[in-house]
């Protein structure tokens, strides 16, 4: 790793070593706008802060963990159908992961802000999600209810909003069965549904 200032001048004189295992590969990165966080191969998890000072964590993530976002006091991990809450100090929030509904049409997305993740994923009849605070309170919802093919599900939140998107055979007219991708917005005041 080796950081660089804003008008791009390296600050740090030659790259800096963040983890020394042969199994450390970085398999995500996800950023609070204060640390940032990563997921390594061998399942450790890792924070950068803007002075450089990597903190490798006590534990590891759950098996198979593929993904992660980052809260303003929380790193969210997803392995499989379990998530996983942890401190930005790398330790657990809660004892165990939770589950959520398996995905068997491709694995689940997650984003989070504040202290909510939201995760969505694919079952035959819906498109569906979750919220997770870091508390571990559940609050499920359903995107769009669908026995057309639907795929690629993805969520992003920020500034208040989450965006939901996923592809889908649209029947209606003037796609008649057409793959088209769609998005779901949402903020606290408004929340409306649109179609590409």
């Amino acid at each position: 790793m080796q950081r660089y200032t804003r008008s791009g001048v390296a600050v740090d004189p030659v790259p800096v070593t963040i983890y020394r295992d042969q199994f450390a590969d970085i398999c995500a990165v996800v950023s609070n706008s204060k640390y940032v966080f990563l997921l390594f191969q061998n399942l450790q998890l890792g924070r950068i802060d803007a002075d450089g000072a990597v903190l490798i964590g006590p534990e590891t993530a759950p098996y198979l963990a593929t993904q992660i976002a980052a809260g303003d006091d929380s790193v969210f991990v997803m392995s499989g159908n379990e998530v996983m809450a942890y401190t930005v100090d790398l330790r657990p929030r809660w004892s165990k992961p939770l589950l959520v509904p398996a995905d068997s049409f491709g694995r689940p997305s997650i984003a989070a802000e504040g202290d909510v993740a939201t995760i969505v994923w694919r079952e035959p009849a819906q498109i569906a999600g979750a919220r997770v605070t870091r508390d571990g309170v559940v609050d499920p919802f359903v995107v769009l209810e669908t026995t057309a093919p639907a795929a690629a599900v993805r969520v992003s939140t920020g500034g208040g909003t989450t965006v939901i998107g996923y592809v889908r055979a649209a029947p209606e007219a003037p796609y008649f069965g057409a793959l088209r991708y769609f998005t779901q917005w949402s903020t606290p005041t408004r929340r409306h549904a649109a179609g590409h």
